[in-house]
């Protein structure tokens, strides 16, 4: 624009000028809309709030309508009209389609000025982009939801790891180390999660995770290989918990009760071809075998171990779980598909 062009449909002073520059810097557009004829002046940042370049040469009330999405119309109309009545300021949200096409979000507020009859015949106000606040608003919502989600989730395991902790046969100070291991391993995969904004975590972090504190100092008792790929918030909680079950029970019963038992856990990864399985989705095929342990049976292993492996992994995993007592030691063999990760990561830094 070259400096004979008006930046606004106003008469220009040194005042205006000063006006017209304080209103650009904050973004505002204004304008003064003449009620009986319809028509309005504005400065050039309300026109550009609509999506125009410059100053258009005019701007009626029913322009700005067509730019009002359908939907909004009638609520504006309606706020409209009960300013015109009552002398109320005209103030309202509502969205609008620019003239480029993009759908943003405004907020107006126009206070009337009546005649000597005490009609209203102008009112004049200021309008602004809100656009960012709203998308805003709504993370915050989605934000929120999430968490509530999560949170009800979390209880329902909590919930069920209580439920049977605490079983009639067991000692109650036995049941209450074996219940509060539990709950610190739900508190590692959530610190886990946590640290990368639930955005889902890297399967060998959760291996890593579930079975350091059982590794022993000085000993290597897991043989660990596979490829990374990245699990969602809720495979990455119940596998993280299957492990440490898996981890647990062979400490108290199998391979890792004795100073030379030996776990080796790894697992392989395939595209997935079941009839759920999206685009790009991948197959994960993970053994956990026991060796040089005590022999093993349902009965040394049975209990909310075995439970969380055969009844509630393949629900929470969307997959299969398989539990084989051999001579050698147990071996369990989970599989389950990963499904390509949202690019939608919830992170108010990311906002």
């Amino acid at each position: 624009m070259d400096d004979a062009t008006p930046t606004s449909s106003f008469p220009q002073s040194p005042e205006r000028q000063h006006l017209e520059l304080i209103l650009e810097m904050g973004e505002v557009g204004v304008w003064e809309l003449d009620v009986p004829r319809g028509d309005a002046w504005r400065n050039e940042r309300h026109d550009r709030i609509f999506g125009y370049d410059r100053l258009l040469p005019e701007w009626t009330y029913e322009m700005f309508l067509e730019h009002v999405v359908p939907e909004d119309r009638e609520h504006v109309s309606e706020r409209y009209g009960r300013a015109l009545e009552t002398s109320s300021p005209w103030a309202f949200e509502c969205r609008i389609n620019r003239a480029d096409g993009e759908l943003r979000w405004i907020s107006a507020t126009g206070r009337p000025l009546r005649d000597e009859a005490g009609e209203v015949v102008r009112l004049i106000g200021h309008v602004i982009d809100i656009t960012h606040t709203k998308r805003n608003e709504e993370h915050l919502r989605t934000v929120m939801n999430e968490l509530n989600h999560r949170v009800r989730n979390t209880l329902t395991v909590v919930r069920a790891i209580a439920g049977r902790s605490f079983p009639d046969h067991v000692p109650v100070a036995q049941a209450r180390k074996d219940f509060t291991a539990r709950i610190d391993a739900l508190a590692n995969a959530h610190s886990l999660l946590t640290d990368r904004n639930w955005a889902g975590a890297p399967l060998s972090d959760i291996v890593d995770k579930a079975i350091s504190p059982f590794q022993g100092t000085g000993q290597t008792r897991f043989a660990v290989s596979g490829p990374d790929v990245t699990l969602a918030a809720k495979p990455a909680v119940a596998l993280a918990l299957a492990l440490g079950e898996l981890a647990t029970n062979a400490l108290k019963h199998g391979a890792l009760s004795l100073p030379a038992g030996q776990v080796s856990l790894d697992w392989t990864l395939a595209p997935a071809t079941g009839p759920e399985a999206e685009p790009g989705a991948q197959r994960v095929d993970m053994t956990w075998r026991e060796q040089g342990g005590p022999p093993v049976s349902r009965g040394t292993r049975s209990g909310f171990g075995m439970t969380l492996l055969e009844r509630l992994m393949p629900s929470e995993l969307r997959g299969e779980v398989e539990v084989l007592f051999q001579p050698d030691g147990l071996v369990c063999r989970i599989q389950f598909d990963v499904q390509p990760l949202s690019k939608e990561v919830i992170s108010p830094a990311s906002r």
